[in-house]
């Protein structure tokens, strides 16, 4: 991910840190009596993966509800951590959760990082979040400088809010769940207070919604670095795609969603509005940052299918055999940059974190081959063999697993 130097031979870590990415001859030299050495014989190394919209907690869903909000975190990052994912922006988390986090950390259990997004209903809920201030733990594992709202539900059960009716049953619109004065309040406050805000919109009317209420908030609270965004963003009105440059409004997509979505989704909104549905390479063109991620559970979390989604918008089978709606497909360097330089940017890390360069945070996936090169079928095949936080090594697949 460094423009400066695209691919590089071997990477120095020390003290949690990148000190140094070249040649093996350079970072040879480099070494002490208590160095640890790793030979990899040609595998591939990228920035450890990070999950633009994630939630830890649910991660393992094995366990069930009834398991301990820090048993139940640990296991989900254990799996996070066994498919190369370093980190994640938990969106819509609860308060609960935060202080899980915080005690895992205490007591040295939690190798991975969390951007945290506590989940906003009304001012209340929003006063005690922004009176506790942003939050960030001495070792970086722990973020908490934003807030979520979720304006509507879901395209596969109709409540997503759409500004015409369903194409297959056109008795319903879905509805946007919170009122806009309401919603400009609660961006307005939060940029006050240096926070920034993810907004949950599925559909082209919470869309809407979203980014009128960011346009007036910004008029009251002038932030001109706000990092808000916006989630999902499924289905978008045309007149909304460059609205999110624009405002500066960064869009959180889960690649996953289209393949999973793509036998009913056409169904559901009609063939019009599928041209801005699921339109990654549209909003790219307009010069819009973006954030990948995945919002689902146990294998779904991999980082392998969202990328193979991404840059073939093909399931698992291959199909369709063109991929689905082909034009909007990523390039393999984007898919990359959405699980890591955009996160970070999306958390305001981007001089710490995301790319393998001196100085950033030593937080690196060791691949089974070359994910920027490999087929399509060989992407669904890679396995992460290793994967290092803080410069430790976290997990490490062993022979046969």
């Amino acid at each position: 991910m460094d423009a400066g130097l695209p691919s590089a031979e071997a990477v120095a870590v020390r003290d949690g840190r990148i000190m140094f990415v070249g040649t093996s001859g350079q970072v040879s030299t480099l070494k002490g009596p208590s160095t640890r050495t790793i030979e990899l014989r040609g595998r591939t190394v990228v920035p450890g993966f990070v999950d633009g919209h994630l939630h830890p907690a649910d991660l393992a869903a094995a366990g069930g509800s009834s398991m301990p909000l820090q048993d139940r975190i640990a296991r989900g990052v254990q799996l996070a951590l066994s498919y190369g994912v370093t980190g994640a922006h938990d969106v819509g988390t609860t308060v609960e959760t935060i202080e899980a986090y915080k005690a895992l950390i205490a007591a040295g259990q939690f190798p991975f990082r969390v951007n945290a997004y506590p989940r906003v209903s009304d001012g209340e809920s929003l006063d005690r979040i922004l009176a506790a201030g942003r939050y960030e733990d001495p070792g970086a594992r722990l973020h908490v400088r934003g807030v979520s709202v979720a304006l509507d539900g879901t395209l596969a059960d109709r409540t997503a809010a759409l500004a015409a009716p369903y194409t297959d049953d056109p008795s319903t619109a879905g509805a946007v769940r919170m009122p806009s004065d309401q919603l400009v309040s609660i961006l307005e406050k939060s940029l006050k207070a240096r926070f920034t805000v993810a907004i949950g919109a599925v559909g082209d009317r919470a869309a809407q919604v979203a980014l009128d209420a960011v346009e007036q908030a910004l008029t009251r609270a002038p932030v001109k670095d706000h990092r808000i965004r916006i989630e999902h963003a499924q289905v978008l009105r045309p007149a909304d795609v460059p609205r999110f440059a624009e405002l500066g409004v960064l869009a959180s997509w889960q690649w996953i969603r289209c393949t999973l979505d793509m036998p009913w989704a056409e169904q559901r909104i009609g063939a019009e509005r599928m041209a801005t549905a699921y339109a990654w390479r549209t909003l790219l063109a307009t010069g819009a940052r973006i954030v990948g991620g995945s919002d689902e559970t146990g294998r779904n979390v991999s980082p392998f299918l969202g990328i193979h989604a991404a840059v073939t918008r093909q399931d698992a089978r291959g199909r369709p055999s063109a991929g689905w709606y082909p034009a909007q497909r990523l390039t393999r360097e984007e898919a990359l940059r959405s699980y890591s330089l955009d996160p970070a940017y999306a958390a305001f890390q981007e001089v710490r974190a995301g790319m393998l360069a001196p100085g950033r945070l030593a937080d690196l996936a060791v691949l089974s081959r070359d994910i920027t090169t490999a087929s399509a079928s060989d992407l669904l095949r890679t396995e992460a063999l290793m994967t290092i936080v803080g410069g430790q090594v976290v997990f490490e697949r062993g022979p046969g697993k």
